[in-house]
């Protein structure tokens, strides 16, 4: 019994290891949003909870995709959320070869709101309205439609369609939130997938939208991919705007502990399960 517990602390003191002295890199340019002010300080007070002192955030620009430098000390990637169409004009040719070869050679990606909509192979977003966003995209990490908003009533640069989600998590033995866990939301997708693609898992799915997909895990050659719908990251601990409504905020307030826990258990799948 206690050769076993050994091997079993061993074999977890490796996995993080593997991770020690790495980064995990923000994509900080046209279209993102609150990345140095919210989603850096939630992900480095995630890795102090999951004590992971050795693994660093930072952010990457859209100049540096162009080579293939900041690979080499990556840990995770992360494409977060913001706006679509910046990426599409952005985010291109090279710069997608050089995102699909750090995966396929063992990197994370994780893609939050736009990140998973850009991620995905097919956008839908608001359609038929004056916001309407819809076509093929060509990172393609899921083969399926990104379609969204699932709730209701987004606006641009405002917080008016903004609610706290519950979600249903979906697979206890890839991420270890309970039956439900919570996140951030504002204008966020639901993954369709294409007829006959099964190279995926559901993570979690909306509570208020049965069977509508919120996070899914997918893998390709020896990386780790999750695409979220929702804002795990988007911490009410670093939120300076005023113009919540009283019930946003005590949601907030309320649901941070759930919506940290799911944070945390992303992060840990990504990197150090």
């Amino acid at each position: 019994m206690v050769t076993m517990f050994l091997l079993i602390i061993i074999f977890l003191l490796k996995d993080i290891s593997l991770a020690s002295g790495m980064q995990i890199r923000v994509y900080n340019g046209p279209g993102t949003e609150k990345v140095d002010s919210v989603v850096l300080p939630a992900i480095k007070d995630s890795l102090s909870r999951l004590h992971l002192d050795k693994v660093h955030a930072s952010t990457i620009s859209r100049d540096e995709f162009y080579t293939t430098d900041w690979m080499k000390d990556t840990v995770l990637l992360i494409l977060p959320g913001g706006r679509d169409l910046p990426y599409v004009r952005d985010l291109k040719d090279i710069v997608l070869t050089n995102i699909r070869h750090f995966i396929e050679k063992g990197g994370s990606f994780l893609g939050l709101c736009a990140g998973a909509y850009f991620s995905s192979g097919y956008v839908c977003f608001e359609k038929g309205t004056p916001l309407e966003v819809v076509g093929q995209r060509d990172l393609k990490l899921f083969a399926g439609t990104a379609r969204g908003s699932v709730y209701p009533g987004f606006k641009y640069n405002s917080t008016a369609g903004s609610v706290i989600a519950p979600v249903n998590i979906m697979n206890k033995k890839l991420i270890k939130c309970g039956n439900v866990s919570h996140a951030y939301f504002n204008g966020g997708c639901e993954f369709i997938p294409d007829p006959g693609f099964t190279n995926y898992k559901t993570l979690a799915t909306y509570v208020d939208f049965p069977g509508a997909n919120a996070i899914i895990y997918t893998k390709r050659g020896k990386g780790r991919i999750i695409l979220s719908g929702v804002h795990p990251e988007i911490d009410s601990k670093y939120l300076v705007e005023e113009n919540y409504t009283k019930q946003q905020w005590r949601d907030m307030m309320k649901h941070a502990p759930s919506q940290r826990r799911l944070l945390d258990e992303t992060i840990r799948l990504l990197i150090v399960t």
